[in-house]
C-alpha cells in the first residue's frame, strides 16, 4: 500500500494557537510548491492514497489548485484523495470551482474525502481557529455533501468547546457528513485549554474511540 503525503503550500489565514505555524511565522505565507514539481511527484506512480495534510498551510490557498486538479482529472494517479482544511477567506465562488473539480475527480474513480476542521459552533470554533469564517466553511461543507464526495466534520475538543460535542455530531448528521472526534496531543501538563477525559470516555462508550 503506497501512501504519499504532500504539503502544497505554507500559506494560511488562520492563527491557531497550537499550530506549528506559530513557532515559525517568518518562514510562512510565502511558498507554494511549483506546479510542475507537485505534478511530477503526484504522477510519478499510481498511489493508493494521496493526503494533502495541511500542517503548515491550508490547501485552499495553494496558488496552482485549478491547474493541478485539472491535470489530476485528466490523469488520475491515486485511488483515494484526502484533503484536510480549515481556512476561509476565498469566497464561495472559489469553493464552487474547487468542489466542481473535486467532484469530477471523484467521478473519475478517485474516492474523495474532504476533512473540515470546525472546532465548535460560530462562537467557539473561532477561539482556536482564529480568523475562521464559520458561515463560509460550513456552507462549503454542505456544498460538498451535495456531491458524491465524502465530507468529514472534524472536531477537536478544548475546555472551551467540549460542551459543543453533541451539537457538532448533530450538525454532521444534518449536513450528511461523517463525524471525526480528534484528540489533540499538543496540550502540555496542566494546560487550561485541555478538555476533560470524561468527554472522551463518554464518546467512546457511544461511538468508539477518538482518533
Amino acid at each position: 500500500m503506497d501512501i504519499i503525503q504532500v504539503e502544497l503550500t505554507n500559506t494560511c489565514t488562520l492563527k491557531c494557537q497550537y499550530c506549528r505555524r506559530q513557532t515559525h511565522p517568518h518562514r510562512l505565507n510565502r511558498d507554494h510548491l511549483p506546479l510542475d514539481v507537485a505534478w511530477d511527484v503526484i504522477s510519478h506512480k499510481h498511489w493508493f492514497k494521496l493526503i494533502d495534510c495541511a500542517i503548515y498551510g491550508d490547501p485552499i490557498w495553494y496558488q496552482h489548485n485549478y491547474e493541478l486538479l485539472d491535470r489530476m482529472i485528466d490523469k488520475p494517479t491515486m485511488d483515494h484523495y484526502a484533503i484536510s482544511l480549515a481556512a476561509t477567506g476565498r469566497g464561495m465562488d472559489y469553493w464552487k470551482c474547487m468542489i466542481d473539480r473535486w467532484d469530477k475527480l471523484n467521478q473519475r474513480g478517485v474516492d474523495m474525502y474532504i476533512v473540515f476542521g470546525i472546532d465548535g459552533g460560530p462562537d467557539t470554533s473561532k477561539i482556536h481557529r482564529v480568523n475562521q469564517d464559520w458561515d463560509e466553511i460550513t456552507q462549503a461543507l454542505q456544498l460538498v455533501a451535495q456531491t458524491d464526495i465524502t465530507p468529514v466534520l472534524q472536531f477537536i475538543p478544548f475546555n472551551h468547546n467540549e460542551h459543543d460535542l453533541d451539537y457538532m455530531m448533530l450538525l454532521a448528521e444534518k449536513w450528511g457528513a461523517e463525524f471525526l472526534l480528534r484528540r489533540s496531543h499538543r496540550f502540555v501538563g496542566d494546560d487550561p485549554n485541555k478538555p476533560s477525559e470524561e468527554l472522551f470516555d463518554d464518546y467512546e462508550k457511544r461511538s468508539g474511540p477518538a482518533v
